[in-house]
């Protein structure tokens, strides 16, 4: 009998190739982990577009805000403060931004779209502004009640719905 050293290796069958000792696996055999993965959807909540594909939420559907009472005075403010539409662009079927003047003269970029955006100092800190209230409501003329006014993020069907719906906008060329 021939004495064998630990650092050689067994020799394996054709075909086969071992994992772990004692396990042999066939070549048609994928390894756990392999095979197809399915995208994760973020924040758990997806939903077919128009297209019959699934879209995931970029962010957690929220029905209000924690910050909720926040949110009610910029709404609040919104209505009530002299703020005014300078410009509206479609840009495509899903995005169209608006250019705001605030109360103060500041002139802000409301972006609605996927991720809705301002780039108003409240907005940037993390907050819905007034802007993003004010082109909604006055502007768009979603309902104060609903609950996409509330979410950091639309999905398609969901925008579609928001533009379908909006007020038409006026001749560019009228004042």
């Amino acid at each position: 009998m021939a004495c064998t050293s630990s650092t050689q290796q067994r020799e394996q069958p054709v075909g086969t190739e071992s994992e772990t000792p004692g396990r042999e696996t066939s070549l048609n055999e994928q390894p756990a982990g392999t095979g197809p993965v399915e995208a994760p959807s973020i924040g758990g909540a997806t939903n077919e577009n128009n297209n019959g594909e699934r879209e995931a939420r970029p962010a957690k559907k929220k029905k209000k805000s924690k910050k909720s009472k926040l949110n009610r005075e910029r709404m609040i403010r919104a209505e009530q403060q002299r703020i005014y539409l300078i410009e509206r662009n479609k840009i495509n079927d899903l995005r169209e931004k608006f250019v705001i003047v605030g109360p103060a003269g500041n002139v802000y970029t409301v972006t609605i779209a996927h991720l809705p955006d301002c780039n108003c100092p409240d907005f940037t800190k993390g907050f819905l502004c007034k802007h993003i209230f004010f082109v909604y409501l006055k502007v768009l003329g979603v309902n104060r009640d609903s609950t996409l006014i509330y979410q950091k993020a639309l999905l398609s069907k969901e925008l579609r719905s928001i533009f379908t719906n909006a007020r038409p906008s006026w001749p560019s060329n009228t004042v």
